[in-house]
């Protein structure tokens, strides 16, 4: 049996028909209140992610269970962790997520297993959590208009000189595409409005240049 006064990561405890499987346990650094982060069961039914606090340990009535009771081995203090002296963590495996209850903190606990095989608690505040949705977030892909924009302008700015609706037509004939004299038209303005072309209006027809730097910074 634990000696200890609390959870112990990787070890299974037992509160009448209850089962705890504690993955980790670690303090909030927001509040500093612990928590043992696991998996709540009753043999035969499914399992429910969960937390457990010191109440729930010195109240609960919990035992470590004989399938976990090998005595720990003896072991010297940590030294204190600075950036010098740990390793990143490397997690091959998440195991569990529980979201806070309203009154508390709001910070997404989730359960995860090293690649070493440890359990580790991983805390995300709503800070984290935005920065790490934002790199699983899949890249949106372009429409098919911004494509066709960004073709027009690199042809123009390769080949210069002046361009209408008409020369935007024959260049993506000869490209195999099939050209709208109206979807010449309005690329060719959009790119204007967008400071990449300047327009000219002559009385012999309407033509767009490439913008200079000055024009683009005014």
């Amino acid at each position: 049996m634990s000696t200890h006064d609390f959870f112990d990561p990787g070890r299974t405890y037992q509160r009448r028909r209850w089962l705890f499987q504690c993955l980790a346990v670690s303090a909030s650094p927001f509040n500093g209140e612990t928590r043992a982060v696991g998996w709540l069961y009753r043999p035969g039914e499914p399992a429910t992610a969960t937390a457990l606090d010191p109440d729930d340990w010195g109240q609960g009535g919990w035992s470590e269970t004989a399938a976990t009771g090998d005595e720990e081995k003896a072991t010297a203090p940590a030294a204190p962790a600075t950036p010098d002296n740990v390793d990143p963590l490397i997690v091959d495996r998440f195991d569990v997520a529980m979201e806070p209850a309203p009154e508390d903190e709001p910070v997404l606990i989730v359960g995860a297993t090293a690649a070493d095989g440890q359990p580790v608690a991983l805390f995300f505040d709503a800070e984290t959590r935005a920065k790490v949705s934002g790199w699983l977030a899949p890249v949106p892909a372009r429409s098919s208009r911004e494509r066709r924009l960004e073709q027009l302008l690199d042809t123009i700015r390769t080949h210069g000189g002046h361009w209408t609706t008409r020369r935007v037509q024959d260049m993506r004939r000869r490209t195999g595409h099939c050209p709208q004299r109206g979807t010449a038209r309005r690329d060719l303005a959009e790119l204007a409005r967008r400071g990449h072309l300047v327009e000219h209006s002559p009385r012999d027809g309407r033509y767009y240049t490439l913008a200079t730097r000055e024009v683009r910074r005014a």
